[in-house]
């Protein structure tokens, strides 16, 4: 692990810092430092959540995944409303590893490797435009200075784990930046990582026979195994259903777990839903045998994998001692929105097959849309249905009275991803806590504790602003931009939420949105360049 002096000054302060482990500002009276369970889970929107459906916008009832284990933890924990992520998964991942936005970790899309240079092209000009950068400059790691998470909770002798998907490491062979199989031990700090660099059906390649890579997906990936013993790259091999990616990263994660006796960084970054599509051990889900009719339906495989990842939570769950997991704090976040293909329903989809629980009469017969979820606004974009996630915060620290009702456990506070980073850090150490103002990040700790509280309002939280773009390609420093898709958010005193969407290739500006999310949150009303908020907005997102 490479660690600057910058880097050793700050971890040995936060050392001496650490005078308790008690988090006094959620009314914890235990003095056990909490362990950390993170479930990153993969381009999960609000959308395909009934705990959500009160701010879901379908034009008539959707058949929503049955998901009893996550509404478990919404209902014992903190739901946050207005959580938002970046638009792909990579610059989500630096975001959260960091409690920084991509502008910081040089990580603003998704870590392609050599396709990076191959989308280096002006359609216009039909050659590669002189002032793009090259491959070889495709950065996946946050900059020496900037400590990581498995940093922060390492510092305060804690174990930490990373699990399933990794997509922030590149070949060596795809760039002159070094890297390895083992990234999230060598690069970012973690004692153990079992898992996939990037999704089930990608690279990398690098001494790998590919000619397995036929049929590559959940049953077949390239596994890996790194800890402080050494490193395990399995290759690419075919698996039962035993093997199924997500049961596996569930597997890896529990068994990591139960061998703890230190507290612990626990980061489970799921596979599912994200694909191929593929469809799920029928164990873990309700809707039954896959079916050949069922090839094209995408909605319907989406929410099969959304109830297996969910059964999976369950078994690791319920495989932690009952001490263990009553001291763990969990959090519950998806790293970017949905994949259209999920909003492109068929009229032969059924809503829910017999022998579903939620299975009714004339399912069969009863078509469903996701109307007006826009499959070219979902994930990968600025709109809502690409960046508005889920966000759960539930276990140690989160106080529950079984009498409160979900209202009072919900927040519309403004909250973005790089914002875990500082939360986890005030959990540390509260009684030294400083928020640091160089991050734009904000610790949610006050929420936690009472999330209707004076000091957990949206008007008082520190965060009124929210942001993230896909700029591509990934750099450090000036770069010249060929692709940009960035949203800004501003709160003002009246409660608008003011959203400006900016669409830019090679440095010329194309378009700009401006909507009102408070009273659109659909946006379907673009206000216009010429609205009296929009000068400041821009301001606003350019000085960020």
């Amino acid at each position: 692990m490479r660690v600057t002096a910058k880097r050793w000054v700050w971890l040995l302060a936060m050392a001496l810092l650490s005078t308790s482990f008690g988090f006094d500002a959620a009314g914890s009276t235990s003095n056990e430092p909490p362990n950390f369970l993170i479930i990153f889970i993969d381009d999960l929107g609000i959308d395909q959540l009934s705990i959500y459906d009160d701010v879901n916008y379908y034009d008539s009832p959707y058949p929503y995944a049955n998901t009893p284990t996550i509404d478990d933890l919404a209902r014992t924990g903190v739901r946050f409303r207005q959580a938002r992520a970046y638009p792909t998964c990579s610059p989500s991942r630096a975001a959260l590893q960091s409690g920084q936005y991509g502008r910081r970790t040089g990580c603003t899309t998704v870590v392609n490797g050599p396709a990076q240079g191959a989308e280096c092209t002006n359609p216009e000009l039909g050659a590669a435009d002189p002032g793009c950068i090259p491959p070889t400059y495709e950065y996946s790691i946050p900059p020496n200075d900037v400590v990581t998470l498995a940093e922060l909770c390492g510092s305060f002798e804690y174990d930490t784990g990373f699990f399933g998907k990794s997509h922030l490491q590149i070949d060596a062979v795809d760039s002159t930046v070094p890297t390895d199989d083992a990234y999230p031990v060598s690069f970012l700090g973690y004692d153990a990582f079992y898992g996939v660099p990037r999704n089930p059906n990608q690279g990398p390649y690098t001494g790998i026979d590919t000619s397995n890579m036929i049929g590559a997906g959940f049953y077949n990936y390239h596994w890996i195994e790194a800890d402080l013993n050494g490193l395990i790259s399995s290759g690419w091999s075919t698996t039962t259903p035993d093997g199924y990616l997500t049961k596996r990263q569930q597997e890896a994660t529990l068994n990591w777990i139960n061998g703890r006796t230190r507290p612990f960084l626990a980061v489970w970054n799921t596979s599912d839903i994200h694909g191929p599509l593929e469809w799920p051990p029928s164990q873990g889900h309700g809707f039954g045998p896959e079916l050949p009719e069922f090839e094209f339906h995408f909605n319907t495989r989406g929410r099969a994998k959304l109830e297996y990842l969910d059964t999976a939570i369950a078994w690791l769950l319920s495989g932690m001692s009952a001490d263990v997991l009553e001291n763990t704090t969990i959090i519950l976040m998806g790293d970017n929105g949905t994949s259209g293909k999920l909003f492109s329903t068929r009229a032969d989809e059924v809503r829910y097959p017999d022998g579903h629980p939620l299975h009714q009469p004339h399912d069969d017969l009863v078509t469903f849309s996701a109307k007006p979820y826009d499959p070219r606004r979902a994930k990968g974009t600025a709109y809502e249905a690409g960046v508005r996630v889920p966000l759960i915060i539930t276990g140690a620290n989160v106080p529950f009275e079984a009498e409160t009702t979900p209202e009072h456990r919900t927040s519309d506070a403004l909250v973005d991803v790089v914002d875990i980073f500082e939360t986890i850090e005030e959990m540390l150490s509260p009684a030294t806590y400083v928020a640091d103002p160089t991050r734009r990040s904000f610790s949610l700790a006050t929420i936690m504790a009472d999330p209707l509280g004076a000091a957990a309002s949206p008007d008082n939280h520190g965060r009124q602003f929210s942001h993230a773009e896909r700029v591509a390609p990934n750099s450090f420093g000036p770069t010249t931009i060929f692709s940009e898709s960035s949203y800004y958010i501003r709160r003002d005193r009246f409660g608008n939420l003011w959203k400006l969407i900016r669409e830019r290739e090679y440095g010329a500006s194309f378009g700009h949105e401006f909507y009102n999310l408070k009273d659109d949150p659909r946006e379907l009303n673009d206000l216009g360049i010429t609205h009296p908020e929009f000068a400041d907005t821009l301001a606003a997102l350019d000085n960020l």
